[in-house]
């Protein structure tokens, strides 16, 4: 184990020379989510079938598809290139360096987060409605996020006119704080669906919270039993994902 550590050590020491323009890894799937797996590739095209390995920081992770921390990472060759699977992302991941080898030649760079290309799901939420007449305000305390989000309210299908004000704070990598959305809906707010919907990112949409609404002329029975169903709504309804198009956002 230790030759191999030796020589390795001996081609990073090469590779960084000035031989690292052959080479280069990326992040496939943006954004990559906290919490998920994320996979890199480094492209060995340019150098023909040569075996890669993987180093974060100044530790060996992988080499030739051979994991030394088997419960964090995974890999595979291929003829182009070689593929670095981080299972379940976290802080110790972020922000470091990665780099991949292949001959003597390398590619070292950080995983810096941005809104482009990194999410944080809310790891907490507080949800408050106020609904009166045709308008709604929901008080959102979120924690732990990234980035801030661009929250709207939908009435069944339709995406109200909404207008959101927050106030956050950065603590680490992660935002926490509060999102308040006011909207307004054309047609009466009688049975149906309220739900939250932020997109984050600009691409990916989640769904924080469904009310379901009772009908204006329901019995007193119809709305207790719609109170269960709101419960069991809110135990259940940030666990999926609240398909909305970014053009349906645009339209506001």
């Amino acid at each position: 184990m230790n030759r191999i550590l030796v020589i390795l050590y001996c081609l990073k020491t090469v590779a960084l020379a000035g031989l690292s323009n052959k080479i280069y890894w990326t992040i496939e799937d943006l954004p990559f989510i906290y919490g998920r797996n994320v996979t890199f590739f480094c492209n060995t095209s340019a150098v023909g079938l040569q075996k890669t390995t993987w180093i974060k920081q100044s530790d060996v992770i992988l080499h030739q598809s051979l994991s030394f921390y088997s419960d964090k990472y995974t890999g595979k060759e291929v003829n182009d290139g070689s593929s670095l699977t981080i299972k379940n992302i976290s802080e110790s991941d972020l922000n470091t360096t990665y780099t991949c080898l292949s001959d003597v030649y390398s590619y070292e760079a950080v995983v810096m987060i941005n809104s482009s290309n990194f999410i944080c799901l809310p790891q907490s939420i507080d949800i408050t409605w106020n609904i009166s007449g045709r308008n709604i305000i929901v008080q959102l305390n979120i924690e732990r996020f990234f980035p801030v989000p661009k929250c709207r309210t939908m009435f069944n299908d339709d995406i109200l006119n909404t207008n959101q004000q927050e106030l956050n704070y950065l603590q680490g990598e992660f935002f926490h704080g509060n999102i308040n959305i006011t909207s307004k809906s054309a047609a009466d707010l009688c049975g149906g669906n309220l739900t939250v919907v932020c997109m984050f990112g600009g691409s990916y949409n989640d769904a924080i919270e469904t009310k379901i609404l009772q009908d204006c002329n329901a019995s007193h029975e119809e709305v207790q039993s719609l109170n269960f169903k709101e419960a069991d709504t809110k135990t259940n309804s940030h666990q999926d994902k609240y398909e909305v198009t970014e053009s349906q956002y645009l339209q506001i």
